[in-house]
């Protein structure tokens, strides 16, 4: 007898049930009943799913010479997402594999005038051109810099923009040079792109709030309530070991 079996006469004993013969078989039913139920459960919940309807019985997407799955509205993903992007399963325009390459080849690395090249494909999050080679993600300034003005004399090297607009996209091989982590973040000060201060997304407090902290009298548990921030801020902003940019 199995431990579910044993319990469920430990039960019907308790019960005032008698623990006959036919007891032991009674229990070992009531098990496989419970078993065949789940069973059939997780069966309808499998027939019922999304990506069974979606996967199985939707059958290939509608779009002419489209031979992946449907996802949704007789969709596959990549259809279905540029229908509720655009309104139209073939809106936006597709770029063919190696059309970045040749646009680089044939067109970026000889370009010559003085102002801002945008990058046309792909872009990162954070506004930078985004390209592959072989397969890896690399960012497109620092590919397009290496093949203008050749590898980097060192590990570490980044590609500077001179133009102060690499978070728009700019790949222009005049602007791009090698330079060292320090010198690419004195550019950003110099071009008003570095992130820091208000500018920083989890900032809680302004310039004129920093400079209230500082010319104030209060003690910094007073100041720490007063603008809800933790004691060790207010003591390194009036230590000029954060916010040292204002003065």
């Amino acid at each position: 007898m199995t431990r579910r079996q044993l319990q469920f006469a430990i039960g019907l004993t308790a019960l005032g049930y008698s623990a006959s013969p036919s007891l032991s078989n009674f229990c070992a039913h009531s098990y496989f009943i419970d078993r065949l139920r789940i069973i059939r459960y997780k069966r309808c919940m499998i027939h019922n799913s999304s990506k069974y309807r979606r996967g199985l019985k939707a059958g290939p997407c509608t779009v002419e010479n489209c031979c992946n799955k449907a996802h949704a509205k007789s969709l596959c993903k990549r259809h279905y997402h540029k229908l509720v992007r655009y309104g139209d399963p073939m809106g936006g325009w597709a770029i063919a594999k190696g059309d970045a390459e040749k646009w680089i080849i044939n067109f970026a690395i000889k370009y010559d005038g003085n102002d801002c090249l945008d990058w046309p494909f792909g872009k990162c999050g954070r506004g930078y051109g985004r390209h592959h080679v072989d397969g890896k993600p690399v960012p497109a300034s620092r590919y397009i810099c290496q093949l203008r003005h050749g590898p980097p004399s060192h590990v570490g090297l980044d590609a500077a923009h001179s133009c102060g607009n690499g978070h728009l996209g700019c790949v222009n091989p005049k602007h791009l040079r090698w330079a060292t982590k320090k010198e690419n973040a004195s550019d950003k000060v110099l071009h008003g792109t570095k992130i820091e201060g208000e500018l920083h997304a989890a900032a809680k407090l302004t310039r004129d709030d920093i400079i209230a902290i500082r010319s104030s009298n209060l003690t910094q548990w007073e100041l720490a309530h007063k603008y809800g921030v933790h004691q060790a801020t207010i003591n390194r902003i009036k230590l000029r070991k954060s916010w040292e940019h204002v003065s």
